[in-house]
């Protein structure tokens, strides 16, 4: 357990890389377990304490794993996973979510079971998104009110056509992992979303030759044998976003980021930032494995208030804990609606958020499904702020301090690591905090 104190900075100036990409990192390690006796490589995974709780759970199912030069990976699937065995999904929704969609259907043993459990926070969060769906299919899970833990005992699952009430990307993978399996060979298993949610599984589903095709907000998967492809992952844009507000909202500075994934599903925060009137310049533009990357260009920009609507929210979910503190320096009433998927994360954000920019002298009021704020404000510092053990409200709180008028303490920073091990070794050149 550690605390930090960070206080104000500007005039900075800095060319960076982030992280690689969380999403991308887990969904190339659980796909693993659905290629059969086959060998690839992951080149620039990302060391995430979430992902690595994919990467321990792929290896407890039988996976060989082979990591080389620093950031390559080498899996080796097994022909028949290993099962009767309880795995630990720690504090990663992704991994519990999506194991849950693999592990329905895979083919083990008559009377084979999988049990998956996690930590406190994991215990809370709402699975019944994604065990509704799956037993429509077929899928055979005993749970805890819809809660972790859950047995698993595979079965033989049929296609449906479902109508997802949420826009989720882990639902989504979830339902089209489970839909490889299925029993018709001929029929799709069809995913509809209110809005578009990340399609990271998409991309990679289709690099592995699975037969997939999306429309609109509508994707059809037919059953397939997956052919594994080196996956290679570039930045996670996530992660940058805490970099390029706290470009924006110090003064006089400016930062690159460099090969950054730039997947216009993830991307919307870019637009947002735009629209509000920031500086921001993408360069270098290419494409590997169906997704897109290149380099931002950032400098300090003033900005005007912005609302954000429901249909937007999907496409900005991990961001919204920094637009909060945005918005709190931007002129005008910023609103955000739609946003109840924020009660269920790692913390209740919505609450989160809104206490801590509270306490530092911010406007801002929570609502049933976002929160309002009135800016510009002032930032006073001078106070202790909490982590909730949440990792994205723990990086906002650091660029938090960055603008404030006297320096600010944060409690447990050490949950950074869920998605953002090298977090404070980035910020180390260019920003002014120190550990206590």
């Amino acid at each position: 357990l550690f605390l930090i104190l960070v206080e104000k900075t500007n005039n900075f100036c800095a060319e960076i890389e982030v992280n690689p990409d969380k999403s991308l990192t887990h969904r190339a390690f659980l796909i693993s377990l659905l290629t059969k006796d086959q060998n690839f490589k992951i080149v620039n995974f990302s060391n995430a304490k979430d992902c690595l709780t994919s990467l321990k759970a792929i290896q407890k199912l039988g996976c060989k794993v082979k990591i080389f030069e620093k950031n390559k990976i080498l899996i080796q699937s097994p022909t028949t996973l290993n099962s009767n065995i309880e795995i630990d999904c720690e504090n990663s929704g992704t991994t519990a979510r999506l194991l849950i969609g693999i592990l329905s259907s895979v083919e083990v043993e008559k009377g084979a079971k999988f049990v998956l459990k996690g930590d406190k926070s994991l215990l809370q969060r709402p699975m019944k998104r994604v065990i509704e769906p799956l037993e429509l299919m077929g899928a055979k899970i005993l749970h805890n009110n819809f809660t972790l833990p859950v047995e698993i005992t595979p079965q033989k699952l049929y296609q449906i056509e479902y109508k997802s009430k949420i826009a989720s990307a882990q639902v989504k993978s979830a339902i089209l992992f489970a839909g490889l399996n299925c029993q018709n060979k001929n029929t799709p298993t069809i995913f509809n979303e209110p809005f578009q949610s990340r399609n990271h599984t998409e991309n990679l589903l289709k690099l592995f030759n699975a037969k997939i095709e999306t429309q609109n907000l509508k994707t059809s998967l037919f059953p397939s044998n997956l052919e594994a492809k080196e996956v290679e992952i570039e930045g996670d844009f996530s992660s940058a976003a805490f970099f390029i507000s706290a470009a924006i909202l110090c003064q006089n500075s400016s930062l690159i980021i460099k090969n950054v994934n730039l997947n216009p599903t993830r991307t919307m925060f870019l637009e947002i930032l735009k629209k509000m009137g920031a500086k921001i310049e993408i360069k270098n533009t290419n494409c590997k494995n169906f997704e897109p990357f290149g380099d931002l260009f950032i400098e300090s920009s003033d900005l005007k208030a912005i609302e954000i609507e429901p249909s937007l929210v999907p496409a900005l979910i991990d961001e919204l804990p920094i637009l909060g503190l945005v918005f709190s320096q931007a002129d005008g009433v910023s609103v955000v609606k739609g946003a109840e998927e924020l009660k269920y994360k790692e913390s209740n954000r919505i609450l989160a958020i809104c206490e801590n920019l509270k306490k530092l002298g911010a406007k801002i009021e929570p609502t049933h499904d976002g929160f309002i704020v009135a800016g510009k404000t002032k930032l006073k510092g001078n106070v202790v702020l909490q982590g909730f053990n949440d990792h994205r409200i723990l990086m906002t709180n650091f660029i938090s301090g960055l603008i404030c008028e006297k320096p600010i303490k944060i409690k447990d920073f050490e949950w950074v690591d869920i998605s953002f091990p090298n977090f404070l070794k980035i910020s180390k050149n260019i920003f002014n905090y120190s550990i206590i």
